[in-house]
């Protein structure tokens, strides 16, 4: 009987591609089974057993296996595989700050993929449907079949490296390059740990990767990534379209107290509550002094605030109904210093 464990659905995607992945228990096996979300991706299923047969012949003897797979009548089953990831492996390099063990991991995984590539590339009308124009870059290679999503996450280490993911593969010349910029850009520019660890061991350049390419690459990305969707609006982009973004409440708090910063402001109370409502702002006029008159119809008691932070005050003059009150005659939890002058802490 098959008992299932995960159910995971990638269908933030055209129709044709979004399918389902269940991780099953069957005859106390684990089993990764994969099947469409509807008729129109059946075949891109059904071509992961396709693109298992390929990737198997050209990385044979390249020391990396490929995740069994077989066909079933309505997806395919593979392996289900565990053991840490090559990106856990290079996350470990980065907290011991084993960074030459980190480039020789990297060395060696990008080499095997490099060394897939011995055909010339030229474009095809199928690659410019899911890339966009073609590089021009000098002796770029291509592997008769790529997978363009080889990322670190994607290889578990169990009795070697396994690949276990090659859901996107395609059959016509692509830039084995581009495949490299990939595995380099989704793991580095991730997190600003790795980031830091991409810029100070100069990772793109050590594998001939230019600004100039990872600029191209980078678009080449991108229309991939619109290639996927088809027209349809994943939920992750519908937040910067449907809202005005995350405000900090600390940065608005702080963004208040500048703006108040330097300015008095005065509350009246009737019933002794003192509310923000029933204040008002008065700013400096000359930079320095804050002149101010206001009437009241009642009022049975007033609150001057001078400013949200620490500061000093001098207080030249303050009358309540044409009489002059000298500070002492008022309730201040600030220091009195005399003649006038405050400090509030």
């Amino acid at each position: 009987m098959r008992k299932t464990i995960f159910v995971k659905y990638s269908n933030e995607r055209s129709e044709e591609f979004s399918i389902r992945t269940v991780i099953c228990m069957e005859n106390a096996e684990k089993k990764v089974i994969k099947t469409p979300c509807s008729e129109k991706a059946e075949k891109h299923v059904k071509n992961i057993y396709r693109w298992f047969q390929s990737l198997e012949q050209i990385y044979a003897e390249n020391g990396l296996k490929i995740n069994r797979c077989r066909l079933l009548n309505d997806g395919v089953e593979m392996e289900y595989l565990e053991g840490q990831t090559l990106e856990e492996l290079l996350d470990h390099c980065i907290e011991r700050k084993e960074y030459d063990k980190l480039e020789e991991i990297l060395d060696r995984y990008l080499s095997i993929i490099r060394n897939s590539a011995g055909e010339e590339f030229h474009p095809t009308e199928e690659f410019c449907n899911v890339f966009g124009a073609a590089p021009e870059f000098e002796n770029m290679k291509s592997a008769p079949v790529t997978d363009i999503d080889m990322v670190l996450n994607n290889i578990i280490v169990c009795d070697g490296w396994n690949l276990i993911d090659y859901e996107w593969t395609f059959d016509f010349p692509i830039p084995v390059e581009y495949v490299l910029y990939r595995i380099l850009h989704y793991y580095f520019e991730t997190t600003g740990a790795r980031n830091e660890v991409l810029l100070e061991r100069k990772i793109y350049e050590r594998f001939g990767i230019s600004k100039e390419k990872r600029a191209v690459y980078a678009g080449m990305e991108n229309n991939f990534q619109q290639y996927i969707i088809q027209g349809y609006e994943p939920l992750r982009m519908l937040y910067h379209r449907i809202t005005p973004g995350v405000i900090s409440v600390g940065e608005a708090l702080e963004a208040y107290r500048c703006q108040t910063w330097g300015k008095l402001q005065v509350f009246w109370s009737c019933d002794g509550v003192i509310r923000e409502k029933d204040s008002r702002f008065f700013s400096p006029a000359d930079g320095k002094n804050v002149v101010c008159s206001m009437e009241f119809e009642a009022a049975g008691s007033i609150r001057l605030d001078p400013g949200e932070r620490p500061c000093m005050v001098k207080i030249r003059r303050f009358c309540v109904n044409g009489k002059q009150i000298a500070p002492e005659m008022c309730t201040i939890n600030g220091k009195n210093l005399g003649n006038g002058l405050l400090i509030f802490e």
